[in-house]
């Protein structure tokens, strides 16, 4: 790359000295063009991630221990069970029944 080549050091260098010197005279002067762009840009970029990164650390292992600590607080409880059996006569008609205290709940196919 050519030495006075906007992404050189060189020219984010001088971007610095020019932006310093010239705040001395006067707070409003702006400095601008491809090498102060280019800096400006990976400046907010890099500030961006050393904000957003730990965030987003804290945020996903926070839903992780809150997943984990919500599944430890709650009892495990088993799929009802259900059985099948062929009554009578015919095989051909099934009854499917849960097994639970209440027989309002029992369900048959047929």
């Amino acid at each position: 790359m050519p030495p006075n080549h906007p992404t050189t050091d060189a020219a984010r260098r001088t971007v610095g000295e020019l932006r310093t010197a010239l705040h001395r005279v006067d707070d409003r002067v702006l400095v601008g063009g491809t090498a102060a762009t280019g800096l400006d840009t990976d400046r907010a970029m890099n500030r961006d991630l050393m904000m957003i990164t730990p965030v987003l650390l804290i945020a996903i292992v926070g839903a992780g221990v809150a997943a984990v600590a919500r599944r430890a607080a709650v009892p495990h409880r088993a799929a009802p069970r259900t059985m099948l059996y062929t009554p009578g006569p015919s095989p051909a008609r099934r009854i499917t029944r849960r097994l639970t205290a209440d027989p309002h709940l029992w369900t048959t196919r047929t």
